[in-house]
């Protein structure tokens, strides 16, 4: 791991390779990167190869070197979590603060987290035909 981007912040919301990939990328640069997941893990949790002990090969390999915390951002109580000072502030604690996800409405509650730290916000997005999302 290097300290090239030390100091920057990305919060993820993913699933599948193209999107858990770049914040791996970017942690082993030396970002922190705070992964939330669905309670109960996320839609690639348990997919295959999977070790002796069940746990997802594929899952470890994305996920290395990022912090987690689970979260239902569909849920009126997870969107409150998310402003609450244990975990929305801690996800931004004056530090830039970048989503990365596959879906942009999930992400949206998380934005509310910027408005009193100050965090600036980025909505990344992915998908293997192009993004169909219009500018609002």
């Amino acid at each position: 791991m290097y300290d090239l981007i030390a100091g920057l912040r990305i919060v993820e919301v993913s699933a599948f390779v193209a999107a858990p990939f770049a914040p791996l990328t970017l942690s082993q640069l030396g970002a922190d990167v705070i992964r939330i997941d669905p309670e109960g893990g996320g839609i690639d949790y348990r997919r295959r190869p999977l070790s002796d002990d069940q746990t997802s090969l594929y899952w470890a390999g994305l996920n290395k070197g990022k912090r987690s915390v689970a979260l239902d951002l569909r849920s009126a109580d997870g969107q409150e979590k998310v402003d609450q000072p244990g975990i929305g502030k801690h996800l931004s604690a004056g530090s830039p603060i970048n989503f990365v996800g596959e879906k942009r409405q999930p992400v949206r509650p998380a934005v509310q987290v910027g408005q009193d730290t100050h965090a600036v916000l980025r909505n990344v997005s992915s998908g293997r035909f192009g993004s169909s999302m219009l500018p609002e």
